[in-house]
């Protein structure tokens, strides 16, 4: 029962992030609800989806791992973190100006559009 308890918090979850992405539904949600009405139930119903996947999770019978990185994998975890650090910092450093500004892109802005996600 806990492992399908904890398989369908991690549906909510998931359902309660992609609904509202799907097209036409925010709109017609903070239409209806209003802007801050809408965040307060988006809020609301994804912290009781976050709260119900993490009391599932503790209660799970973990016998073994589900994934087992490979051995190459931490070594090199560690050697892009700091490229990782490098793009945020330069993310938060640098403004990001308008897409469609007549201005040419500045700083790591040249390299890529999202240095954040990156």
């Amino acid at each position: 029962m806990p492992t399908s308890l904890y398989l369908a918090a991690a549906l909510l979850l998931f359902v309660s992030h992609a609904v509202p992405s799907w097209p036409g539904v925010r709109p017609a949600l903070v239409a209806r609800l209003g802007r801050p009405g809408f965040m307060a139930l988006h809020s609301v119903l994804s912290l009781a989806a976050l709260t119900l996947f993490v009391v599932a999770y503790r209660d799970v019978d973990a016998t073994g791992f589900v994934f087992t990185p490979a051995g190459w994998a931490h070594p090199l975890a560690v050697a892009l973190m700091p490229v990782a650090f490098v793009l945020i910092a330069a993310r938060l450093s640098t403004r990001a100006g308008e897409p469609l500004s007549p201005h040419e892109p500045a700083g790591i802005y040249r390299v890529t559009r999202f240095p954040g996600s990156l």
